[in-house]
């Protein structure tokens, strides 16, 4: 028997996280190409470019109760980024390569694997973004 342990909440701080991830993406100078990149071995939350260089950013997202947790670097909770495990690292690597092949992305491009993290606290209306580049 299957049970899911995804609530309608971590699908909501998941999307959250992705929207205010692709904003700062944006904001940096990238160009968004695509988001939700689906094939059953793997799922690319958000592939962009910046000059000639395209990234594959996996977006972890965390909600925190209170204010001063988000702008900590030691809390007790797990931190997000600590979800890309090996395994999620296998399937992400094999989405990209689908995603490379696909999109008939030129061998001679370069590309990496980053990953964003967003700590949200809703009840005041701040996130802390931080972006772990080139973790391949």
């Amino acid at each position: 028997m299957f049970f899911s342990f995804m609530t309608t909440k971590h699908i909501e701080i998941g999307k959250m996280g992705e929207d205010l991830a692709v904003r700062f993406l944006m904001k940096q100078g990238y160009k968004i190409l695509e988001r939700n990149y689906w094939k059953k071995w793997g799922e690319l939350d958000i592939v962009a470019q910046k000059l000639r260089k395209i990234h594959f950013i996996e977006v972890k997202s965390v909600s925190w109760g209170r204010k001063e947790l988000i702008v900590s670097r030691e809390t007790h909770k797990i931190r997000p980024e600590e979800h890309v495990t090996r395994e999620k690292i296998l399937r992400l690597n094999r989405a990209m390569q689908s995603y490379l092949l696909e999109r008939k992305v030129s061998q001679e491009t370069s590309f990496q694997l980053d990953v964003i993290t967003v700590r949200i606290n809703l009840k005041d209306k701040i996130a802390k973004i931080n972006c772990i580049e080139n973790v391949l």
